[in-house]
């Protein structure tokens, strides 16, 4: 996998006269296990066990790729923090020449509606009766400032545990997880699926977004056309540039 944006970001920063690493790894695009095939993040108690309320890499990495990446975003954090002013402008140059503007993206337009749903599936009443069964079997937990819904949780006394609840997995896939939250996050991941609060919240949101594609499939399909023409070039430009490291 390479990423035609980081190619062209590289030759921008080199001929700036400063190093820029490209990742380039085995990765088939296959999610990791705490996403679904269209990388949606999955919560259930065996990832809670697994994870707590952090999660697998986005995507099924090996151990050496994960070290590749690791490596590759510390180098590029390091360059960025010295030279933020340039990556700015050779990012903004490489989206001019994939195809995007300043205008909405089709991903963007996709990311937008799919909130909306979300928003509107939260608020139907199946689901509000969720969220108040899902706080009573939550309550024998001890969680001090317990939200109203699960969608809030991590708490902040949970989420005080450690720094981040992206950092539970190193770069050699070593999993570390504080009991407390461990053990929390098992909690609500059981609540969540007895109450039947992840079935409501998956009906109701299904729903949702059947209307807000019916509402909005003319700009869906011209953005669906947009993107597909964003990924000929991209491709393109993946042939066309070798990278310049490994």
């Amino acid at each position: 996998m390479i990423d035609a944006e980081q190619l062209l970001i590289q030759s921008c920063m080199q001929d700036a006269g400063f190093n820029w690493s490209v990742l380039v790894t085995s990765v088939d695009g296959r999610p990791g296990e705490s996403w679904n095939p269209v990388h949606r993040k999955l919560f259930n108690a065996d990832l809670a066990e697994k994870y707590g309320y952090s999660n697998s890499h986005e995507l099924a990495l090996s151990t050496d790729d994960a070290q590749r990446w690791a490596d590759y975003e510390e180098a590029n954090r390091t360059v960025g923090g010295s030279a933020q002013g340039q990556v700015t402008k050779c990012m903004g140059s490489a989206r001019r020449q994939i195809g995007e503007t300043g205008t909405r993206s089709p991903y963007d337009l996709a990311e937008q509606l799919a909130n909306v749903a979300f928003a509107d599936a939260r608020d139907v009443p199946s689901v509000k009766e969720a969220d108040s069964a899902w706080q009573k079997c939550m309550a024998s937990a001890g969680v001090p400032d317990l939200p109203n819904s699960p969608m809030e949780m991590p708490s902040a006394s949970v989420s005080a545990l450690r720094p981040s609840v992206d950092g539970a997995v190193g770069p050699d896939g070593t999993v570390s997880v504080p009991d407390e939250e461990r053990r929390v996050a098992v909690a609500d991941a059981k609540c969540r699926e007895t109450t039947g609060y992840s079935k409501s919240l998956y009906d109701a949101e299904w729903e949702a977004q059947v209307n807000v594609m019916q509402d909005r499939g003319d700009d869906l399909e011209r953005y669906a056309s947009e993107a597909k023409k964003r990924l000929q070039a991209a491709t393109q430009i993946v042939a066309n540039n070798a990278p310049r490291n490994r």
